[in-house]
């Protein structure tokens, strides 16, 4: 699938990374690998959260911003600082093990779907409405186009992206 695809990819870049590398370099505007990893884990559970409460299957016009406090996931760079924040003093395993398990319960939330579920149009965390494929089409996007590609422009050049 487009998500296993896009993981192996990402994990495929990082790989044989020191955690020397992985922690401190900035790689994309200020944020190190560390940070892009705790980043798309943040969106990626942002999505999942509201899919895995029945009631918001069922009705998806319920599913709403992730509970972070008083900012809303409609503003993009509020949200995604508030996220950064939170992982900031995380260790690396804490990181990579959140990024790991939250797609294993993804991938396990998605297996326990109806086939008409699949077929709802969702309001997903970033504002778009869509049929739950095309939002996971989404979620590759941003781990492959958007992030993984700064890792690679950052592993050519040494430069941040």
């Amino acid at each position: 699938t487009q998500l296993a695809a896009s993981r192996q990819a990402f994990l495929a870049a990082i790989q044989g990374l020191s955690e020397e590398t992985l922690t401190p370099t900035p790689v994309e505007g200020t944020w190190t690998i560390k940070d892009l990893i705790g980043h798309l884990t943040a969106w990626e559970l942002a999505l999942l959260t509201p899919l895995k409460a029945s009631s918001h299957i069922l009705n998806p016009d319920n599913i709403t911003d992730v509970d972070i406090g008083d900012v809303p996931i409609a503003d993009h760079d509020a949200w995604n600082a508030v996220q950064a924040q939170k992982r900031a003093h995380w260790s690396l395993a804490q990181v990579l093990d959140e990024f790991h398990t939250v797609r294993q319960e993804l991938l396990k939330t998605l297996q326990n779907l109806e086939q008409a579920e699949w077929e709802i149009n969702r309001m997903a965390p970033w504002g778009e409405q869509a049929p739950l494929a095309k939002l996971l089409s989404g979620l590759t996007w941003h781990e492959s186009d958007e992030h993984l590609k700064s890792i690679i422009y950052w592993k050519q050049t040494g430069r941040p992206h």
